[in-house]
């Protein structure tokens, strides 16, 4: 289990985080929804080690505090930034087997499935690809490592909407085989329909923790979320 307990985060002298508190189980999709400026990628950040966070963050009981980012990945954290993160003078196939084993390069093939527009680009720079084809290559690399917690921040972000539909297959595919899934989301309509939970952030604070499945909850959390 991702525990945040009492998390406050800042950039310089600006907090961006109060209190947050949150659990993403394994096996379980947890959503952040809310506007933009809400601190949903600050909740990916901080669990990650990228910005100055106080109060309790653990993984699977370990105290996340004294680890480094990439200890934090290596204990079984992957993760999607909204920037993408790939190395735009490295190739395809070198951004998505970079800093794998043996093993994530025999899974290549598994990324081609789910992104076929990338088979013939394999040995082409990152940067020369559209943006929604950099976003497959840094979720396939995601998604390849088999993490056990993948931090997904706008996942849909410059897809096409078939290719929308094959990214949240493939991410139900892995949450059934026991990956925990926290889901930054602009779209509340995919959201309650792929997570489990939907936590709603707004200026820093959780507002609502619901459960996708009570339709009046969820209701009034898009009320609150859309109406102020």
């Amino acid at each position: 289990m991702i525990e945040l307990q009492d998390v406050t985060a800042s950039y310089g002298r600006v907090q961006a985080l109060f209190g947050v508190s949150l659990s993403i189980h394994r096996g379980q999709t947890v959503a952040l929804v809310g506007t933009n400026g809400a601190g949903k990628t600050t909740v990916v950040r901080s669990i990650l080690g990228l910005v100055a966070s106080s109060g309790s963050l653990r993984l699977e009981g370990r105290d996340l505090a004294a680890m480094k980012t990439h200890d934090r990945v290596r204990a079984g954290n992957s993760v999607v930034h909204e920037g993408r993160g790939l190395l735009g003078e490295f190739t395809v196939m070198e951004n998505l087997v970079i800093g794998g084993d043996v093993d994530v390069r025999k899974r290549v093939d598994e990324a081609l499935d789910v992104f076929p527009d990338l088979r013939g680009r394999l040995h082409d720079e990152v940067a020369l690809l559209s943006g929604g084809q950099q976003q497959m290559v840094a979720l396939g690399r995601a998604m390849l490592r088999r993490p056990n917690y993948l931090l997904l921040d706008e996942p849909a972000l410059g897809l096409a909407p078939v290719m929308v539909d094959l990214v949240y297959q493939k991410i139900a595919e892995l949450q059934s085989e026991g990956m925990g899934v926290l889901l930054v989301e602009q779209s509340l309509e995919r959201a309650k329909i792929h997570a489990d939970e939907l936590c709603l952030l707004k200026v820093g604070r959780i507002h609502q923790t619901v459960a996708s499945s009570d339709s009046a909850r969820v209701a009034s959390l898009i009320d609150e979320a859309f109406g102020g």
